[in-house]
């Protein structure tokens, strides 16, 4: 697939199709990584990490913290109660 380098302000741009953006599974305002590898320029998308409560707790060592009525504290936010 081709395209053309673009000029954006100061910096320089490429279009990526619709199509392959699908196929990439990239969005709109995606952090990305540019490399230069052997003279090719490789894009690869950055991936924000996910994280589980339980896989969390199971990496910290010894008894877990506990603080005194936290339970019964009023929300102040968006807490999901």
């Amino acid at each position: 697939m081709q395209t053309i380098i673009r000029k954006l302000g100061n910096s320089a741009g490429i279009i990526v199709p619709a199509a392959m953006m699908k196929e990439l599974g990239l969005r709109l305002d995606q952090s990305v990584d540019l490399n230069a590898v052997d003279g090719y320029l490789v894009v690869k998308p950055l991936i924000k990490p996910t994280y589980k409560l339980s896989d969390l707790l199971a990496q910290m060592k010894g008894v877990l913290p506990r603080v005194e009525g936290w339970d019964e504290s009023p929300t102040v936010g968006k807490e999901v109660v």
